[in-house]
């Protein structure tokens, strides 16, 4: 009853699958060919048998919540890019799964990038917020085999992908990704140099023990917002429930 439920995104061809190179697809680096690796994912959920299969990857448009789940598992605000599978790693920490119906498909057609938010929309900002939420997610499974009253998780756990992203190569080819990815004209103010972005990713992963606290404060507040009348009456206002 607890188990959340994904779909897929269409784009105006109305295919799943996104647009990879050859040379990204040929690529050693797994960050490069990252799109190659989300489609083999997709690839593998739709070639098992059924409707409906287990899936480790979601897409945050197009899923589905469940009463249970929703009280159960917050997001983590640690994960700033990725948090719809971020949110399938929580879940598994808490013992519930997540299923991909593959027919529950929305077509999603993103704005252009910005030119003036470079840090979250160029290729360059988006693979350092890659780096900086995968050695993230990375140490959550290292902190899950000793923290009580959690699932033990394991990268392959996570299929081809965001699995492949959650080895112990992750830093080599971050780094290797970060250092040929690099604009020649970077500003240091918002691109720091590859190996400077990894010691704040290592720095900023530490705060990943503390998330189960955080989903306990979750389930507290709403624990609390069941009795207070005024603030359900203001979101369903808000919702136009």
């Amino acid at each position: 009853a607890g188990a959340g439920l994904a779909g897929v995104y269409l784009d105006s061809r109305g295919e799943y699958r996104l647009r990879v190179s050859p040379a990204e697809a040929a690529s050693g680096n797994k960050f490069v060919r990252k799109a190659a690796l989300i489609n083999a994912q997709f690839e593998a959920c739709f070639a098992e048998p059924g409707r409906v299969v287990e899936t480790p990857v979601a897409l945050g448009g197009n899923m589905v919540f469940p009463p249970e789940l929703f009280r159960s598992v917050g997001f983590d605000p640690g994960i700033t890019r990725g948090e719809d599978i971020d949110y399938l790693m929580n879940a598994r920490l808490f013992g519930y799964c997540w299923y991909l119906d593959k027919e529950l498909a929305v077509t999603h057609l993103p704005p252009p990038a910005s030119a003036g938010d470079p840090v979250t929309s160029t290729p360059y900002g988006k693979l350092q917020r890659d780096v900086l939420r995968f050695v993230y997610q990375r140490e959550k499974i290292r902190v899950s085999r000793h923290l009580p009253g959690v699932h033990p998780l394991a990268a392959g756990d996570f299929g081809i992908y965001p699995g492949e992203f959650l080895k112990q190569d992750l830093e080599a080819q971050a780094l290797e990704a970060l250092t040929l990815m690099r604009p020649a004209d970077a500003d240091e103010r918002f691109f720091p140099p590859p190996e400077t972005l990894l010691e704040q990713a290592r720095q900023r992963a530490g705060a990943a023990a503390r998330y189960p606290g955080f989903n306990e404060s979750w389930k507290q507040i709403l624990g609390i917002m069941d009795g207070e009348r005024r603030i359900k009456e203001g979101f369903r206002r808000k919702l136009g429930l």
